[in-house]
């Protein structure tokens, strides 16, 4: 089990790692203003500062972080609303046949 967790957080951190890689050139290829943000190209005013000092710059590590973490909670929620979608009408036959909710 232990050795599964493992292998499902290398596996995020390392597609984590390649958005990462491959984003800041897509941008500059792309060359439009908000891949350019994205990229941290210019300053995303969230205070992570990517062309200010570098004391204030964010490592490569957290930012590989945020994005397992959106990425894993985008995931998260996208089931679980699939989830409740399915599960309404298996408990309510009216939703079924069109009848919808009164």
């Amino acid at each position: 089990m232990l050795h599964a967790i493992r292998d499902m957080v290398d596996m995020m951190w390392n597609t984590s790692k390649g958005i990462f890689e491959e984003t800041p050139q897509r941008a500059l290829e792309r060359g439009d203003y908000l891949s350019n943000r994205i990229a941290g190209v210019k300053d995303d005013h969230s205070g992570n500062n990517m062309s200010g000092p570098e004391k204030d710059r964010p490592t490569q590590d957290e930012i590989i972080a945020q994005v397992s973490f959106l990425t894993f909670a985008a995931m998260d929620t996208t089931s679980k609303a699939l989830s409740r979608t399915f599960h309404l009408p298996s408990e309510n036959p009216q939703l079924k046949e069109g009848g919808g909710i009164r």
